[in-house]
Formats: C-alpha cells, sequence, structure tokens
C-alpha cells in the first residue's frame, strides 16, 4: 500500500483574513456539526490534503498509534483524535464568529444591491454565502461531502451554517420571494444535488462580478441584461408599418408616464426585417435607455430558455423604478414548442404557464418581444400582448428607397430598381452590403462596385432561400413593347382606364405560351403606376403539408400590403378542377386560393395556358376573363417588317409578304426568341427571318412543346 502524502505548507497559503476566518467557520461547521467528516476522514488520514492545511489542522502523522509502524499511514491512523482536534478548532472559530466579515468588495456590492431589490439580512447572508461557495473552491470541495441532498435537506444546511431559523431560510428561497423573483438565486427543486448545485445564481460571471470592485449595482447583469446600443436605421425605413407606428409610439409614451404595468408589445418577422433596429429607435425616440436580455454568456455560447427567464426577471425588478424599455429578442426559443402533436417538447413557458401568464399581466418595465415565427406560440400567450406587430420585408418602394440612402450616391437608378426588385431584401441586408460598399469604394474600380454589391447581396438571399437579384436584367417591359400588338378576344384599349378609377379587379389571362399575357400584366402596372408582385409555380409550392396554402396567402397580403398588381402565372396548379384531385391537399391548395381572391381589395391578374383546366367554381370569380390568342394576319405583317428594318435585312418583297400570311400560331414570344438568336445566329436577310418563322410556326403545327413566353 501506497504511504499517504505528509502535509506541506506549500499547499496553500494559510492567511488570517476576516473573510478566511468565516470560510473556515464554514467549512468547520460542514465538517463537524453537519458531521460531513465521516467522508472526510478515513484509515488514511484527511481525504484531502489541501482542506487539512487550510483549516490549520495538525499533520495526519501526529494521529497515528505509534506501537505501529510510525512509516506508514495505512491502518493506523486515529480518526476520534483527528475529529476531536477537528472539534477544538470548530470551537475556537464559533468563540471568534463576531470578528469574522467578508470582503469589503462584496460588501459593498450586496449594499448596492439591496437598494435597488430590498434584501433583508437572511436574503443578504443567503446570497453572500452563495457568492462565496461559488468563487472559493475549498468551501465548494467541502460541501460536496454532504453528498446529494433535497430541498428540505437544503434548508437545514443552510440554517446550520448561517444561524437562521429554517422559517427564515425556506422564506427566503421560496419561489416568490425576492431573490428569486429577481432572478438572482433561486433553488434547483428538480432532483438530489450538492450544495452549489441547489443553489442557482442568475449567470456564471454573477459571483465574480459580485466580489470586484463595481460602482454601478447595474453592472452587475452585465452579460445577463445589457445596455441597447444606438440605432443604424432610421424611421425611413419603416414607413410600411406607419399605420403600426401612429398607435405603438403614443401608447409608449403614456405607458412610460404613467408606470402602467403588464404592457407588452410582441414584434415578430423574418430575421433581418429590422426588428431589433425598430426597439432601438423606440428607446431612442422616446428619450429612454434600452436593455436587451442576453441571447448567449461572455463566452458566447447560447442561454437556454429558462437562464434567459430568469434574466428577464432580473431586468424587471433592477429596472423597475426607471422610465426604460426592456427588449427580450429570439423569443420563440423560450415561448414555442417543437415536434408535432403526438411528439412535442413543451418549452419554458409552457411549463410555467401559470407564472408566465402572470408575469405578462404585472411586469412593470414595458416589454418588446422579438421573435422570428410565432406560429408555434401558444394562444394563451399571444392573447396577453398589447399589440401584435408583423414586421415583414418592405415594399419594392420602400427598398429602393433604403438603396437609395445607402449606395445611390454609387450606383444608378436603373441598378436601384434591379435590387429593389428582389423581394427578400431586408433593412439589414441593405445595410450591411451599403457598409461595405462605402468602405471598399476607392480601393476597387468603379465599374465592379455592382458586382461586388451583388456579390455580397446574393450570397445572403440564397443562404435565406431566397432568389438571387441581377442588376443588369431587370424583369421589365421591352423599350419597344406596344400593347397594339396583343390580340384578344375582349378590347382592352379601355381597361387601364377603368383599373385607375376603381382599382380592384380579378382578372384571367388565358391562351397559349407567348402570346403575351405576362407582358400585358406588367404593363398593366406601369400605366396604373404601381408595383407588380409576380409569382411562379416555383416561388409559392412547398414539399411540405400546410406551406404552399401559406405561402399562397402570403402573396396575397404582400400584394394588399404593398399596393401592388398580383400576378400568379400558370394559375392553374392552384385553380384545378377539385372533381378530379387525388389528394387531399390538392383540394385545401384550391379552397385557399379562392378564399384569398375573395377577400383580396386590389388588382388580381391569374395567367394560365390551360383554361379548360381550372374549376368551375373559379370562373365566376373573375371580374374579367381574356383569352390571349396568337398573332393575327397583320399583327405578324407589321412586327415582320419592324424586326426586318431593326436588322437593316433591306425591302420586304411581296412573295416574302405573301409566304408570311401563311404562317400560323406565330406569337410575341416567337418574335422575341427570333431576337435573341440573334447574337447566336444572325438572319442575314429577309428570306433567312422568314426561314426561321416558319420552322417555329411548324413546330407548333407537330404539336411539340411551345417556347417560353415573351418576357
Amino acid at each position: 500500500m501506497s504511504k499517504r502524502p505528509t502535509q506541506s505548507a506549500s499547499l496553500l497559503q494559510q492567511t488570517n483574513t476576516p473573510f478566511d476566518g468565516l470560510v473556515r467557520l464554514w467549512m468547520l461547521r460542514i465538517l463537524v456539526k453537519l458531521k460531513a467528516h465521516k467522508n472526510f476522514l478515513d484509515v488514511m488520514g484527511y481525504e484531502n490534503s489541501a482542506i487539512a492545511s487550510y483549516l490549520g489542522l495538525q499533520r495526519a502523522e501526529d494521529f497515528c498509534d505509534e506501537s505501529l509502524d510510525p512509516t506508514s499511514l495505512e491502518f493506523n491512523f486515529d480518526a476520534k483524535k483527528a475529529l476531536a482536534a477537528m472539534r477544538q478548532g470548530h470551537l475556537r472559530a464559533e468563540k471568534n464568529s463576531a470578528n469574522y466579515h467578508v470582503q469589503p468588495e462584496l460588501t459593498q456590492n450586496i449594499k448596492r444591491l439591496s437598494e435597488v431589490v430590498l434584501l433583508n439580512q437572511v436574503e443578504i447572508d443567503l446570497l453572500q454565502f452563495t457568492v462565496i461557495l461559488n468563487t472559493h473552491s475549498l468551501l465548494d470541495n467541502v460541501a460536496d461531502y454532504l453528498g446529494g441532498m433535497s430541498s428540505t435537506e437544503l434548508y437545514r444546511t443552510l440554517t446550520v451554517l448561517l444561524g437562521h431559523s429554517e422559517r427564515d431560510v425556506r422564506q427566503a428561497l421560496h419561489p416568490n420571494a425576492i431573490l428569486a423573483q429577481a432572478g438572482i438565486l433561486t433553488v434547483d427543486r428538480s432532483c438530489m444535488l450538492c450544495l452549489r448545485g441547489k443553489l442557482d445564481l442568475i449567470s456564471n460571471e454573477f459571483a465574480e462580478k459580485m466580489l470586484s470592485d463595481l460602482h454601478n449595482p447595474l453592472d452587475l447583469l452585465k452579460g445577463t441584461v445589457n445596455k441597447g446600443t444606438a440605432p443604424l436605421l432610421t424611421w425611413h425605413g419603416y414607413t410600411h408599418i406607419s399605420k403600426e407606428l401612429t398607435v405603438l409610439r403614443p401608447y409608449l409614451t403614456k405607458v412610460l408616464s404613467t408606470k402602467k404595468k403588464g404592457v407588452n408589445i410582441l414584434i415578430h418577422g423574418l430575421a433581418g426585417t429590422g426588428k431589433n433596429e425598430l426597439s432601438r429607435l423606440l428607446a431612442q425616440t422616446l428619450a429612454v435607455p434600452l436593455f436587451e436580455v442576453a441571447s448567449e454568456d461572455d463566452d458566447g455560447d447560447p442561454l437556454a430558455p429558462e437562464r434567459r427567464l430568469r434574466a428577464y426577471r432580473a431586468g424587471q425588478t433592477f429596472f423597475a423604478n426607471r422610465p426604460a424599455l426592456l427588449v427580450f429578442d429570439e423569443a420563440e426559443d423560450v415561448y414555442g414548442s417543437e415536434g408535432n402533436d403526438f411528439f412535442s417538447f413543451r418549452s419554458a413557458a409552457q411549463k410555467r404557464k401559470a407564472w408566465m401568464n402572470r408575469m405578462l399581466e404585472e411586469n412593470a418595465l414595458p416589454t418588446l418581444w422579438l421573435s422570428n415565427r410565432i406560429d408555434n406560440m401558444d394562444n394563451a400567450f399571444l392573447r396577453r400582448y398589447d399589440m401584435i406587430i408583423e414586421l415583414t420585408v418592405p415594399s419594392k418602394e420602400h427598398r429602393a428607397e433604403l438603396l437609395q440612402k445607402s449606395v445611390g450616391d454609387i450606383f444608378s437608378a436603373h441598378e436601384i430598381k434591379a435590387f429593389a426588385s428582389a423581394e427578400g431584401l431586408t433593412p439589414a441586408i441593405v445595410s450591411r452590403a451599403g457598409e461595405v460598399i462605402q468602405l471598399i469604394r476607392d480601393e476597387v474600380p468603379q465599374e465592379s462596385l455592382v458586382n461586388h454589391f451583388s456579390l455580397l447581396v446574393n450570397g445572403i438571399l440564397t443562404a435565406q432561400g431566397h432568389a438571387k437579384v441581377n442588376a443588369n436584367s431587370l424583369q421589365a417591359l421591352p423599350e419597344d413593347y406596344d400593347p397594339n400588338f396583343i390580340n384578344t378576344d375582349t378590347p382592352l384599349n379601355n381597361i387601364a382606364t377603368q383599373l385607375k378609377l376603381h382599382r380592384q379587379a380579378s382578372l384571367c389571362f388565358y391562351g397559349a405560351s407567348g402570346t403575351g399575357k405576362t407582358a400585358f400584366g406588367r404593363w398593366l402596372a406601369q400605366q396604373l403606376d404601381c408595383p407588380l408582385l409576380s409569382k411562379k409555380v416555383s416561388d409559392l409550392v412547398s414539399p411540405y403539408v400546410g406551406m404552399t396554402e401559406k405561402n399562397i396567402a402570403k402573396a396575397f397580403e404582400q400584394a394588399q400590403r404593398d399596393n401592388a398588381i398580383l400576378l400568379i402565372d400558370e394559375c392553374d396548379s392552384f385553380l384545378a378542377d377539385r372533381r378530379y384531385a387525388k389528394q387531399s391537399w390538392e383540394v385545401t391548395q384550391v379552397n385557399e386560393m379562392l378564399t384569398q381572391m375573395e377577400s383580396f381589395d386590389g388588382i388580381f391578374i391569374a395567367s394560365t395556358n390551360l383554361m379548360s383546366n381550372l374549376d368551375p367554381a373559379t370562373l365566376r370569380r373573375f371580374d374579367l376573363k381574356v383569352c390571349f390568342e396568337y398573332l393575327n394576319k397583320a399583327q405578324i405583317k407589321a412586327l415582320f417588317v419592324q424586326l426586318s428594318t431593326k436588322l437593316n435585312l433591306g425591302a420586304v418583297t411581296d412573295e416574302q409578304l405573301h409566304q408570311l400570311a401563311q404562317l400560323q400560331n406565330l406569337s410575341l414570344g416567337d418574335f422575341a426568341t427570333i431576337k435573341r438568336q440573334q447574337r447566336l445566329y444572325p438572319c442575314m436577310s429577309n428570306a433567312q427571318l422568314l426561314a426561321v418563322l416558319r420552322h417555329e410556326s411548324e413546330l407548333k403545327s407537330d404539336g411539340q412543346k411551345q417556347k417560353i413566353g415573351f418576357i
């Protein structure tokens, strides 16, 4: 058997400060009064030599039976003698207990803290002990000899250590008492834990801060509740929620002046839509400080939802007597449950539903709850908010304004318009990309800045699942677009004039591909001077159950919000005859589309190549159904001459015009295709141009797939 090493003075430098005296007293009470010595003393001596040295205990060798081998401590250590000596040391420590104190920094910080949250002496002593327990390793090691304990055993232990009655200790650590309500110190009642584990401080850094030289009690919350920063955006970036702001700003002004309790505002929307910036702008406008509940610790690790709720309680307590706003970002981590109906995980808020509801109704400080999603939040929580504001991506017009402010001195109006067409372009993306471009504008060629901006923006857009934006290809009408080349069964001469007067209609454009249905929708938007929200099937269809319906609803909501014409191409995918549906989702998609059409207070255009496939109920919901047909002979002739002139192919002969009149099934899309072909296979004569058109006509006559529509 190996020998027990002898005690060495180098193990720990012993001091005689009042602080050390108090810690030694607690350690001896644990060992003697709470009988932890049973685990500290064994047949070979002290279980932890560093503890023995710190307590000033005699060497283990001094308690050995001299009749046995003095060179070995094995089985000859007299634990009874060692315990007797330990008891004597305990008695001496108790006699001097009046002279023991904690560090002056801790005393001062607790005094400052007590002025804020009004702690009594029992609560002060509990907090002092817990702070020292978390920062003094030897005290923590001695406490471990007590083993795991229940909450009842915890109260008895603290009664012995601190000299207060068990009743007072229970009251001080009650969930409704100030220490717990403020989130500073709570008891873990979930399982058997050692002493330090049962006493849970608000954060891992809190104890260290309590021992530091601070001058402001609010500094104790750094890393838990942080002071908000100045906003980077202005109110100009929030004109798309101007109606909501006309209510929110005066409401918060009145709330702060009257100290109204239970004020909670929920602001939700996609990441990057400016929720945090909005909260900072509100605080700036109201001239009050903003405090933000931390979502990660000093090391950058995410905080658990329960820990964040405690931080929120601390913020409510610390700042209750001052005009301020509190922000709780990523609220879905606390509120939302995960999983389906059968396998779901209750959120931190759901586990404490009654307490959470009471907190929302009674909180002293107005709180802005920010969330990226609210679909998994309990309705019982949602109904307790004073206002719920959805912060969407700004409209195309507002996106252009943000771009103009950020990079308008660098980019042209055409380029600004191109980037503004990206529906996923949030204020955060514009702001960050703009900052980068402004910093490098003098370091790179001017002509490359647009491409660099595209690189930055598209990197974020694609990562978020949005389509890229191309500054060089605007989704706009060709310069030579002429609605007179549209061949329809219904005169469209006055449709723009009538829509200017009424601004509400449901239109169905049907006909073969390439006949100009989508282009005419863009022309209408141009004539009405309003944005066009164009959606393809790929933009709306989702493989997840119910998401397609949600995407359809969002498209109508966005168009309503932006006062835009909504054009859904290939709409037959969502309006197919329900009598032939094979899957339930095919029916629900049609139902959702019909519901949105009926409630939409704007201009809606449905474009389809397959009119015969539409559900009969759909037809009566359209105010006007327009058939887009192939070009007539006069239109074909005019377009041919126009294109020939543009290509400098010479005069068109009568024979060529005669041959041209024999062609059928030609569309605007065919002429657009030929224009694009000039880059690869240019026509050198009218005869060659005529041959290309004849080929396009014959392809359709043979029943082959038509060309892509006129864009």
